[in-house]
Order: C-alpha cells, then sequence, then structure tokens
C-alpha cells in the first residue's frame, strides 16, 4: 500500500521570481512580514481534492509560481484517495508567506468546489 506521493524537485536559481517582485494576477506583492508568520518555508494546503496526486498539486502551484520556486511537494494518502492535505516546501521564506496569503481561499483550477487553505507547516 502506498502512504503517499511526493513529487520532489531539484532546486535551481530562478531569475524570474523573488519575494518582492512575485505578483498573482499582476498584483504587486508586499514588502511587509508578518511577526507572526515569518520565518516559515513548508506549508500545508488543506482542501485538496480527494483524487488529486502530488503531480497534480505540483501542477496547481505552477499556475502561481515558477517551479523552481517550490523544491517539495508532499500528499499523504493511499493510491486511490489523498487524505486532504499537501506539504509543499519553498526555500525562500518571504515567498512562502506570499504564497500562502495569496492562495489562501482560492479555488483548485480542476475542482472549483473546493478552495485551498494554506497555513504554515510549523
Amino acid at each position: 500500500m502506498n502512504m503517499g506521493t511526493h513529487h520532489t524537485r531539484r532546486a535551481s536559481p530562478s531569475t524570474a521570481s523573488s519575494a518582492g517582485t512575485w505578483s498573482p494576477m499582476g498584483q504587486s506583492a508586499p514588502q511587509l512580514v508578518a511577526p507572526d508568520m515569518g520565518g516559515f518555508t513548508t506549508l500545508m494546503i488543506s482542501h485538496v481534492p480527494r483524487l488529486f496526486a502530488s503531480e497534480d498539486v505540483a501542477a496547481e502551484l505552477t499556475l502561481y509560481i515558477h517551479d523552481s520556486d517550490f523544491d517539495f511537494v508532499y500528499v499523504p494518502g493511499t493510491d486511490q484517495r489523498n487524505l486532504g492535505l499537501a506539504f509543499v516546501n519553498i526555500p525562500d521564506p518571504q515567498l512562502a508567506q506570499c504564497v500562502c496569503r495569496d492562495l489562501d481561499g482560492r479555488l483548485w483550477t480542476n475542482a472549483v468546489e473546493h478552495a485551498m487553505k494554506v497555513r504554515p507547516a510549523y
């Protein structure tokens, strides 16, 4: 029995994205770091559609950030269904904070009945 799927990528330098310039849908990302949320790099995403594997979550993330900006995606579950969670590592803490803030509440593109709930995974 498979206890989950994970997607690991070797991190490569990104010249197109940084925490100060990353912008979903053409919006500018604020430069401020919330004092109670700073310093994290791993995100927990809940409300993941049950048939999604790590590759599906990674594909969804690449709609918002470059694939070189995250280096690990883990979706716990079995071969048939996940547990509704995903863990994503974004090595840049400022970018992780922006992604956490900006993706929280967004609908999954292939499952519009589900809104992402994105939190730091401390």
